[in-house]
């Protein structure tokens, strides 16, 4: 299963106003052009249903995911409970960073088409990686801040 993770640092913005903008899923439709909808079910204590639809290819992934979000860590795990995808698990965290703030971005994920991974593992990768940085690119500017990226890490299944 590939794992993907990126890293990246915003300058002169707030830990806390970053990550407020991360885990407000529902306005991600206004600042990403890959995601279609966001629809947020409140849960129990820090945890929510969110369910997406995201553009891949020339269609739309759908899912719904189980989100544990912990603002005094400045963390959100999240893990696919249903959709189009055979398993997608990750997370978000948000560190102070000198006069900025470190954003990582990981996650898992399997497409559930074995004979078809090594031709679609690749374009999930480079979408997943394109919409992440899009969307951090989104806080960064509207936190007041300048994103730099840092690195991306793509480390294929077994």
């Amino acid at each position: 299963m590939p794992t993907v993770t990126i890293d990246a640092l915003v300058e002169g913005a707030a830990p806390c106003d970053i990550f407020a903008r991360i885990a407000d899923f529902a306005r991600y439709p206004e600042i990403a052009d890959s995601v279609r909808s966001v629809r947020v079910e409140a849960g129990a204590s820090n945890r929510v249903l969110s369910h997406w639809e995201v553009t891949f290819r020339n269609g739309i992934l759908r899912w719904t995911e189980e989100d544990e979000i912990d603002a005094r860590n400045a963390t959100i795990a999240f893990n696919q409970i249903s959709g189009d995808l055979a398993e997608f698990v990750g997370g978000w965290s948000v560190t102070p960073a000198g006069e900025g703030v470190a954003i990582r971005f990981t996650a898992d994920f399997d497409l559930g088409i074995p004979s078809l991974a090594p031709m679609l593992d690749p374009v999930a990768e480079k979408a997943m990686r394109s919409n992440v940085h899009e969307l951090i690119a989104a806080f960064a500017a509207d936190a007041g801040g300048r994103q730099r990226p840092v690195a991306d890490t793509v480390r294929a299944g077994a």
